[in-house]
């Protein structure tokens, strides 16, 4: 095609964008508990870090850009799919578990992540089945 500019050098790319992937095997999730993790994550921006900057220190929030998920919520017999993008989000049931064993993963994609507060903040709403 004819037009003046590169196609091998992308500069639009991101490196700020990074993914983190926690997964709890034998886990499950408080519905009510999920929901509300995801509404302090995506909407209310609780979940922030201290950055080292030269000057001062500086607080960000972590920016959510999608969000994925599979877990086992406490009282179903299903797998629930976890979808965000953004600030929306739906936590949908699928398909029974079966033989498969009980989990909490998600998946998160986005800028300025900080994976040890998205651990520990997912951590406290799961627990592990007895």
């Amino acid at each position: 095609h004819d037009h003046d500019h590169d196609h091998a050098a992308s500069t639009h790319l991101d490196n700020r964008v990074t993914t983190e992937t926690i997964e709890i095997v034998g886990a499950q999730v408080n519905k009510e508990a999920l929901d509300r993790w995801l509404e302090n994550l995506l909407w209310e921006h609780q979940y922030t870090f201290e950055t080292a900057q030269e000057d001062s220190g500086t607080t960000k929030d972590m920016e959510i850009l999608r969000l994925k998920g599979l877990v086992a919520v406490r009282g179903e017999d299903r797998q629930f799919v976890i979808q965000a993008v953004h600030q929306m989000f739906e936590v949908e049931p699928t398909a029974p578990w079966g033989g498969e064993a009980k989990l909490c993963r998600v998946v998160v994609i986005g800028r300025n992540l900080d994976r040890a507060k998205l651990e520990a903040s997912f951590r406290s709403v799961v627990s592990l089945s007895s």
